[in-house]
């Protein structure tokens, strides 16, 4: 029976997973991230073969064993040459959108946000997609982990500065292990991974708004709605007027409730209607997997991962 392996990875996490023409995983690896645009080609080409030997290894399948590798990574075209020379096995790089469509519809038509580290959305009509955002944090960014770090970077500073003891500037200061926020301003700008940092603070800032801390309430309203926004542009770009369904999924999704319920409301306020919530069908590398075993000829909608 034939194997291949896909990895998923993004600014930061790489999930590898070796698997069989009916969809079994076989074996499973995880490193941090893998977009070389983000960090640097060493640690991206690193962590996505770390990840890559650790599925190898679970599935004690050799290289020579795998068909090919599909790599559904952004920014890692430039390690694609030594990736294939180390690991030993013919890859390719596949684009990101069409994993998000295949975990969230197999191949029906809706919109993905993607809001993790990074953020964008794309609208699948047919066999073409539309896309928008994923310009980066100096040009994009909107809803994402980034967004709502830098979010709550600002008001904490803007607490210090005035003098406000709120409980979000104390979490933060928790969270970074420092009992003197002004620490912070000098470390943080000296950190390689700025935008990481950033976007790690995200599932604090949800857990603080279900808790009810009014400050973030209102950076999670303002960062859901730029996530509907992206939704609904795609939508836009598309140019149906058919009703479609929107998934949201990434990091971001996975920090609270709070996150689904209020995007689910910004959706419906922005597309007056014409996008509705459902929750995404598989994790995204079930996405890769279809993708890839679709492409090879195989009749997806008999695979079932028992999920």
């Amino acid at each position: 029976m034939r194997k291949y392996l896909v990895v998923d990875s993004g600014g930061t996490k790489s999930v590898a997973a070796v698997f069989n023409e009916t969809g079994q995983i076989l074996g499973r690896g995880l490193a941090g991230g893998g977009n070389a645009g983000l960090s640097s080609y060493k640690i991206a080409l690193g962590n996505v073969l770390k990840a890559s030997n650790a599925a190898l290894d679970e599935a004690n399948v050799f290289a020579s064993e795998v068909e090919y590798c599909n790599l559904f990574i952004p920014g890692f075209r430039e390690c694609l040459e030594e990736f294939e020379e180390t690991i030993g096995i013919k890859s390719k790089i596949m684009h990101e959108s069409d994993e998000l469509k295949f975990s969230a519809f197999k191949d029906e038509d809706g919109v993905v946000v993607l809001a993790g580290t990074g953020s964008f959305a794309t609208a699948y009509i047919g066999s073409k997609y539309y896309t928008v955002g994923g310009w980066g944090t100096l040009m994009g960014d909107e809803g994402s982990g980034y967004h709502i770090g830098v979010m709550a970077l600002k008001e904490c500073a803007r607490n210090f500065d005035d003098n406000k003891k709120t409980r979000l500037l104390t979490e933060v200061m928790k969270y970074f292990e420092i009992e003197d926020f002004g620490i912070l301003r000098r470390a943080i700008y000296r950190e390689n991974n700025q935008r990481e940092k950033a976007a790690s603070l995200s599932p604090l800032v949800c857990q603080l708004a279900t808790a009810g801390d009014e400050a973030c309430i209102k950076i999670i309203e303002e960062a859901t709605k730029e996530m509907a926004s992206l939704g609904y542009r795609a939508y836009l770009k598309s140019g149906t007027n058919r009703r479609l369904p929107v998934v949201l999924t990434g990091g971001v999704h996975k920090a609270g409730k709070i996150v689904i319920d209020l995007f689910r409301k910004k959706v419906d306020e922005i597309s007056n209607g014409q996008l509705f919530y459902i929750e995404s069908k598989l994790d995204v590398i079930y996405g890769a997997i279809l993708k890839t075993l679709f492409d090879e000829g195989i009749d997806i909608d008999k695979i079932d991962f028992g999920v």
